[in-house]
């Protein structure tokens, strides 16, 4: 039996994102989410460690500067390491799955959303096969070239509600 492992937050960036390159080429961008929460006269704010990797991570880190709004959905990964004093330590981090950038009450670069499974996805377009490129958003809902979701004049059948 699988367990589940799922977690989904807004908030707001801690500072901006650059993505970095390991040795073997992969592209990592590491960040942290400011989760507020306010209850009667008090309030507190959670940080909240992320982890984007790949083409999402080259895709969007551009546009995630500090103090802007984000969706960040993922799964949890415990990292584990030993401090120089010999202990061992851990802390569990998002893995980001999808993340969804939210208008800051400025003009936007870019007020969009992505996922890792639509950024990794190749398309084939004449007979080669190229990957996604990422636009400016029209209306909300932006997703890879060639990828997103059909709108609803596309649906030829009568669904009665």
């Amino acid at each position: 039996m699988n367990n589940l492992n799922s977690v989904s937050i807004s908030g707001n960036l801690v500072n901006d994102v650059t993505p970095k390159v390991t040795n073997s080429g992969l592209s990592v961008a590491g960040f942290v989410v400011a989760v507020n929460r306010k209850y009667g006269e008090t309030e507190e704010t959670a940080f909240i460690e992320c982890k984007m990797f790949g083409k999402l991570a080259d895709a969007v880190a551009p546009y995630m500067t500090k103090g802007k709004g984000v969706i960040v959905s993922g799964r949890l990964s415990q990292e584990k390491w030993q401090a120089n004093d010999g202990s061992n330590r851990s802390k569990l981090v998002i893995v980001v799955d999808f993340i969804q950038l939210l208008g800051d009450g400025k003009k936007a670069d870019f007020d969009g959303e992505w996922s890792r499974t639509r950024q990794n996805q190749r398309y084939s377009e004449n007979g080669r096969t190229t990957s996604p490129s990422v636009g400016k958003s029209t209306g909300g809902d932006s997703y890879a070239t060639g990828g997103g979701f059909p709108g609803p004049e596309q649906f030829d059948d009568d669904i009665p509600f």
